[in-house]
């Protein structure tokens, strides 16, 4: 898979030397370089991770990734800055790695290095056969839910759904828990495809609409991933 990454840093050289830098690691990958965040308000494509200046001119690093965070919460966001004290704010973000630019040969290579583990895991995939007759394979991140039906398992995507094939047992690792919730003892959600969460009927509305039951054991990890308060 292409990856697309985006640079945003006010200072021109410095965001050349590390699209240089990057895609050195990421050869295939599509970089793109922002010196302001106005001009990168207008793009809307995927983007596989971002590399913030937090120090620049107007809007800083912090307030872009906190807009970031509202719309897409496990994109990776890595902090680059020449100010080390503002290391730990940099995490109330859900920051992937923070860049020190004076240390730049030191925390670059392990930073990409780990960037690279996470999205090879991230578009890990499961071959699925469709009610439509294809086989197809599906990456983890465009399932909405899946449960256990019989000795089976049924993936629900925005194409459709079909069987996978694999045990629900051996599926369960593939999934990461920043990225999915498990509800009860038969179906696992992607988080970004939950709408809310009903305490009095105990269940969870999807973004298509559909309403899946939450057991008593998976009630509390449920409400913290979606910020409900217990009491």
């Amino acid at each position: 898979m292409r990856y697309t990454f985006v640079i945003v840093d006010d200072d021109g050289y410095f965001a050349a030397l590390l699209k240089k830098r990057v895609a050195a690691v990421f050869s295939d990958a599509c970089i793109e370089v922002f010196t302001d965040t106005v001009s990168l308000s207008a793009r809307h494509e995927i983007v596989s991770a971002y590399f913030l200046d937090i120090e620049m001119p107007g809007q800083d690093g912090f307030v872009l990734a906190s807009e970031l965070r509202a719309q897409h919460d496990d994109v990776p966001i890595l902090f680059i800055t020449s100010h080390a004290e503002l290391w730990p704010e940099s995490y109330k973000f859900q920051a992937f790695w923070y860049i020190d630019k004076a240390r730049l040969d030191d925390s670059l290579p392990e930073a990409l290095m780990t960037l690279s583990k996470r999205l090879a895991a991230r578009n890990k995939s499961v071959m699925v056969d469709m009610k439509n007759g294809d086989d197809v394979a599906i990456l983890l991140g465009d399932i909405d839910y899946l449960y256990r039906f019989g000795n089976g398992v049924i993936a629900v995507t925005n194409q459709g759904q079909g069987l996978v094939r694999d045990s629900f047992k051996r599926l369960l690792p593939l999934f990461d828990e920043k990225r999915f919730l498990r509800i009860n003892a038969a179906i696992i959600i992607r988080r970004q495809a939950i709408l809310c969460f009903n305490r009095t009927s105990r269940t969870v509305t999807m973004s298509d609409g559909g309403r899946l039951s939450v057991s008593r054991r998976y009630q509390a990890a449920v409400m913290a991933a979606m910020g409900v308060q217990d009491g």
